[in-house]
């Protein structure tokens, strides 16, 4: 990565990753995609060795050389070193959001409400700080609570894993950090939230994942609601209400991207 001076954006894609049917409840320390030798998340418990440094065997041989390349500029960087939050000091001061092509690139809630093959309500079982490729995330754990908008492509129920962009830890003293793409939110355990779903889900060994944007997910802590399309509108919806102009919208409705 380079040299950050000031938070960075770009748009992301999230995956969200649904254990077949019987399967066991283990959040899973890596994913892949269909056909691929390499993983594209690495869990940061896989990447980190037993005496805490780096597990550079870990990482595809591209990656493993992007990210020792960014951890290199980050060390000849004459920016102050920030420590983990986990460990009690400053904030992360990036924010990285990669750009995929998914669909669903809406600018409003309600677009992505009306568009949306299937919706559901869920809650947060686990999460897990890791690596996208070279990106931190955090892969959260959601168990479907509700289906609100039912389609055969798409599971109703079970657990699905969420590749959300926000993180903070620390392996082998290096600090890898993403803000993510809601101001001083990071999503914990107990939250609930609506997801939307795209496309149908592809498999990554006994896990389904599907493609999305941000904007797909909107996390409640009971305090507030939290989505990228909602806070840079200014709303300040309930879940409830939310859920209700999902289930009333007209499918099809919205401008279609």
């Amino acid at each position: 990565m380079s040299r950050v001076s000031r938070p960075s954006i770009i748009l992301l894609t999230l995956l969200i990753v649904l254990p077949l049917h019987g399967q066991s409840k283990k959040t899973p320390n890596s994913l892949s995609r269909p056909g691929a030798s390499q993983p594209f998340f690495i869990s940061a418990d896989s990447a980190r060795q037993e005496n805490g440094d780096i597990r550079w065997d870990a990482f595809e041989s591209s990656v493993r050389t992007r990210l020792q390349g960014q951890m290199e500029r980050r060390k000849m960087s004459t920016a102050p070193v920030q420590e983990s939050t986990a460990g009690g000091t400053s904030p992360c001061g990036v924010q990285i959001i990669i750009f995929d092509e998914a669909p669903g690139a809406f600018s409003k809630f309600d677009e992505v409400a009306a568009n949306a093959p299937a919706a559901y309500r869920g809650h947060v079982v686990s999460i897990v700080p890791g690596f996208e490729l070279t990106t931190p995330v955090s892969l959260v754990g959601i168990e479907i609570d509700k289906v609100l908008r039912p389609d055969i492509r798409f599971p109703d129920a079970g657990i699905l894993y969420v590749i959300y962009p926000q993180a903070d830890f620390t392996i082998g003293g290096n600090r890898f950090c993403n803000a993510g793409p809601v101001k001083d939110f990071v999503p914990s355990v107990g939250d609930k939230l609506l997801f939307f779903g795209f496309e149908p889900p592809m498999t990554s060994g006994t896990y389904r994942f599907l493609g999305v944007r941000p904007s797909h997910l909107v996390f409640s802590d009971g305090k507030g609601v939290y989505s990228s399309l909602l806070a840079r509108a200014g709303q300040r919806p309930s879940l409830e209400e939310l859920e209700t102009r999902v289930i009333s919208a007209t499918p099809g409705s919205g401008r279609i991207r």
